[in-house]
Formats: structure tokens, sequence, C-alpha cells
């Protein structure tokens, strides 16, 4: 059940990942720059776009995200609620004009409530994601930008927590997957009129297995979305971004019937570039397409991060 509630939570660290600039990309990157919005690394799923930063940048970000999920519990008749909560501490250095480091920092705090039992809370150190962005060398009439991407995500979160009776607590109670994940993607950009821009990308996760031989469901991310400057530094982005996951194996090796399925997000963020390089981003996530395996809800997402760069 709930591999939903792991991809968002991925999706938050990696993903996901917000390195959506709205500005042209060209070979005036450090110009570009200097009106990033907000590089936070860990807001929410979005495109990434295939953007990089001038040699030498480094931009610091601290995001929070939450959201709400229900599915089927364990027991006939019963139902689990899961409030979900991150605080991300997320950095993107510029190593060079076509490589881009990047490092997410989780602190998790979740409560699940099962029908006709007490909230239970599990909170700490969440998984720690380490990744790089690759452009390739843009031509002069190339109307599209291309960027590949390598995360990596280590199981620093504990998978091992027990109860008050010293019972293990099951997966879903645990701050961390207990897995080493692999995520491979590609990403787009194309420039628009008046300054705005077209991005999209599609990424991969392959999921490895705890010590207990559970796996949560690989993943298939897409993402398309517009980023259309406002004001003065600031832009809205309305993007789709859309995930199907395959179901969670369990310790036994049996699959979790309330797991994967596809499901698509309409988002909408607004960033604003402030003095002293400083960067906001809020997003708020709706989802509008649902094709979830066995009994499963979804609510909206909220995101918030703030950015510095350096």
């Amino acid at each position: 059940m709930r591999t939903v509630t792991h991809i968002q939570r991925l999706a938050a660290k990696v993903a996901a990942v917000i390195l959506v600039l709205s500005v042209f990309v060209t070979p005036m990157r450090a110009s570009a720059c200097s009106v990033c919005i907000a590089h936070a690394l860990g807001a929410a799923m979005h495109a990434l776009g295939a953007q990089t930063l001038p040699n030498g940048t480094v931009i610091f970000g601290f995001n929070y995200a939450t959201f709400t999920k229900s599915n089927e519990g364990e027991d006939p008749g019963t139902t689990e609620h899961e409030t979900f909560n991150q605080y991300s501490f997320d950095v993107n250095y510029g190593l060079n004009d076509r490589v881009v480091l990047r490092l997410s920092v989780p602190w998790v705090d979740k409560d699940i409530r099962v029908t006709g039992e007490q909230s239970n809370n599990a909170h700490g150190l969440g998984d720690v994601l380490l990744g790089a962005t690759f452009q390739l060398p843009p031509r002069a009439n190339d109307s599209v930008v291309t960027a590949f991407t390598l995360d990596l995500k280590l199981p620093t979160g504990a998978n091992n927590d027990k109860d008050s009776d010293g019972a293990l607590r099951e997966q879903h109670l645990q701050v961390g997957t207990g897995s080493t994940d692999v995520i491979l993607g590609a990403e787009f950009s194309m420039e628009g009129s008046q300054g705005s821009m077209w991005i999209a990308g599609i990424r991969g996760r392959i999921n490895g297995s705890n010590n207990r031989h559970y796996s949560f469901g690989n993943v298939l991310f897409y993402d398309l979305g517009y980023v259309k400057p406002v004001g003065h530094g600031g832009a809205v982005v309305l993007d789709f971004n859309g995930r199907i996951a395959d179901k969670d194996r369990t310790e036994d090796g049996s699959k979790d019937t309330n797991s994967g399925g596809h499901l698509g997000y309409l988002s909408f963020s607004y960033r604003q570039g402030l003095k002293h390089d400083v960067g906001v981003i809020a997003t708020y996530q709706v989802p509008v397409w649902k094709q979830l395996n066995g009994s499963q809800s979804e609510s909206p997402l909220f995101s918030l991060g703030v950015s510095k760069t350096f």
C-alpha cells in the first residue's frame, strides 16, 4: 500500500527538485543567473528544465512540503490516514557552465492514524540525495536545450525503529526506506516569446531493497510546463507532473495491492527574486488524474522554499 507516500517524499527531495529558471537558455548564463527566481532543490514534484548555473555559483535553499493521503488499512474495514511534513536543506553548485551538482538533506515528520487507533508519529533525518545535471553544449541555432540527470538516494534515514514494546515498526512508520535508489533522467528547455520558456522532462527511479527485502515500486516521472516572467524578477509556472509507479514488494515477496498506479498533478508556482540574491517560491499541486491501484486517496500538495545565491 502507500507507494504514493514514498514517491511524494522522494519527489519532494529529488525532484525532485527546482531548477526551473525564468530566463533564456543561451550562452549568456552570467546575466541569466542574475534573475534566477528560486533554485531550491526539494519543494515538490517539478519539471527541471535543462538549465545550468555559471561556474562557481552556489545556491542554498530551505524548503517545506506537506500533504495528506489515505488508503485502506491492513485490517478489513479500516482506513489509514497520513499527514506528511518535510523540511529540507538543499544545495546546488555550478561545477562549470555545463554541470550542476546538488545535495538535499531532509528532515521528515509524519503522523499515521488507523481507524479506531491512536496516531503514531515518526520523525528524524530522512534519506539524503546526491545528484548531478549535465547539459549538452547548445549550438547557436538550437531551439531546444537538453540535459541529462543522475541522482543517488542514500539510506541515511532510520529504517529499524521500534515501538514502545520493542517490536519493529512497519515499513511506513520508518523515516527512511533503508534502500539505495538511482534516478536517471533527461530534461529539455525551449525558449518562448517575451522571455517565456517551455520545459519538459522524463525520469526513471530504480528502487533497491532494505535489509528486510521490502522494496518500493520503481517509478517513471514525466513533466511538461510553461514559465512566464511577471513583474520585476518574478515568474509564474504552470506545469503537469505525472508519475507511473509499480506496486511495492513486501517482506514476504508479495505485491502490495494498495500501492502504485498512475497519478498526475496540475501544478501552479509563483517565484519571486528579492534583494541580495534571495528567492522565494510557493507551489500548489492538485491531483487531476488518478488511476491508482486498490484503495488510495491523494490530497493536494503545498510547498514553500527560500533560497540564497552566492
